[in-house]
């Protein structure tokens, strides 16, 4: 899927999601690896999988979150994600 035509899904999401409560946010996890380290700073490789997709996904934002936590705070100790799942 191009860039464009993952746009036009993000837009009709929009408009169907308009309303709710809470933001819901539409992308295509085979492009991530595209754009995420512009945006967040951080790499994130491709994916093999949706369930890799979902499982990387908490651990990806908190290291984004972390690496603007310490920015603010360079003193701040971050640990390392567990990756381990039981």
């Amino acid at each position: 899927m191009s860039w464009e035509a993952e746009d036009a899904v993000i837009r009709a999401g929009r408009e169907v999601f308009d309303g709710l409560p809470a933001e819901v946010e539409i992308r295509n996890e085979a492009r991530v690896h595209l754009w995420y380290e512009r945006k967040f700073g951080v790499p994130c490789p491709p994916y093999g999988s949706s369930e890799a997709a979902i499982d990387s996904f908490a651990a990806t934002t908190w290291w984004a979150k972390a690496a603007r936590w310490r920015e603010q705070w360079p003193e701040l100790t971050v640990l390392e994600w567990p990756m381990d799942r039981p």
